[in-house]
């Protein structure tokens, strides 16, 4: 599993809703590339990503200590942000 941000000043989030981003799961695959060279094209855009291997999900899963896919994911946006938040980024919305 992929699990990616993308952020902006709010400046320009009109600039960013201009980009077209939208949940990956509702694009297809020429869609992601095409926004995300868009985004690597801009100077406003910032972004992170996480993947989460099969072998971590299932060890977790299947683990002596449970860690259930709702609680993985959960805790992996919340990486992403802490991330965002510790190269500074100021997170507000």
């Amino acid at each position: 599993m992929v699990y990616a941000i993308c952020y902006c000043p709010l400046s320009r989030l009109a600039d960013l809703e201009a980009l077209k981003v939208a949940d990956s799961k509702t694009l297809l695959e020429s869609e992601r590339e095409r926004l995300f060279a868009k985004m690597e094209d801009t100077d406003f855009v910032g972004w992170a990503l996480d993947v989460l291997s099969p072998n971590l999900i299932s060890t977790s899963m299947l683990g002596r200590v449970k860690y259930n896919l709702n609680s993985l994911s959960h805790d992996t946006a919340t990486g992403l942000i802490q991330y965002a938040l510790y190269q500074g980024v100021n997170v507000t919305q």
